[in-house]
């Protein structure tokens, strides 16, 4: 957890020192639809990849609570 805030200090310390002091630009009207489509894309792939791997995330749950594994498959004991 840690690394992981260094990079991204690290990253937003060079990201502010190589962006201008003034942008003079704007942001058209086409923008802001386009965020828009993007955040619906990212939430709808989310619930389809839920749904694809809904029965690996109830067996992994399962096997969490129960103790049990779920589905996996157990090695056997070449004891017999």
């Amino acid at each position: 957890m840690l690394k992981l805030r260094k990079a991204f200090l690290f990253l937003a310390v060079l990201t502010a020192g190589f962006s201008p002091a003034a942008a003079y630009a704007y942001i058209d009207p086409g923008t802001g639809s386009y965020l828009l489509q993007i955040l619906i894309a990212a939430v709808l792939g989310g619930l389809f990849a839920i749904k694809i791997f809904w029965g690996n995330i109830k067996s992994f749950f399962r096997g969490l609570f129960t103790g049990k594994g779920g589905d996996r498959p157990r090695a056997e004991n070449p004891d017999g």
